[in-house]
């Protein structure tokens, strides 16, 4: 099923680290929606794999980035997330089965502006972009969409 779309009544899981994904309000924050280098989707698990929880708790932590729990997005309300950035450019939201062997719930929030997948690169922002576009507004806005979207449907989950 790699790279399948996923039905719009689906819900998907995004791990949130503590500190730097949550506001001080306890809301999810832009911080929780960067993109990684050479990455083109917002790692994400599919609730209806019954590993999903096992597969975020697999997720490496550090010193400075401890697991805290989840927040809940449903797959249609990502897809109704669209816009159109500066008048003429079309950013659409996507998700996309991305499973593997492994980790058998990853999926993908995946970003599309015209025809092209938005991809991280090492400043964090976004590529390929046509000359005169803003690639930290641009994400700003993207990031600013999905946080609205998780809300307040942050889940903490206790580590044992």
């Amino acid at each position: 099923m790699f790279d399948d779309k996923l039905p719009d009544t689906e819900y998907v899981a995004r791990a949130i680290f503590l500190p730097a994904m949550l506001d001080s309000n306890g809301n999810v924050s832009l911080a929780a929606f960067s993109l990684r280098h050479n990455e083109g989707y917002f790692s994400v698990a599919r609730m209806a794999v019954d590993s999903w929880m096992d597969d975020i708790m697999r997720i490496p932590t550090s010193a400075t980035r401890q697991y805290g729990g989840y927040c809940k997005m449903g797959v249609g309300n990502i897809r109704n997330l669209d816009f159109t950035y500066n008048q003429e450019h079309k950013v659409a939201f996507d998700v996309i089965d991305k499973a593997t062997t492994k980790n058998k719930s990853h999926s993908g929030i995946e970003l599309l502006f015209g025809e092209d997948t938005l991809k991280g690169d090492k400043t964090a922002v976004l590529k390929p972009l046509p000359t005169g576009i803003s690639a930290p507004r641009l994400l700003m806005r993207i990031q600013t969409k999905l946080s609205q979207l998780a809300g307040k449907s942050y889940i903490a989950i206790k580590q044992e």
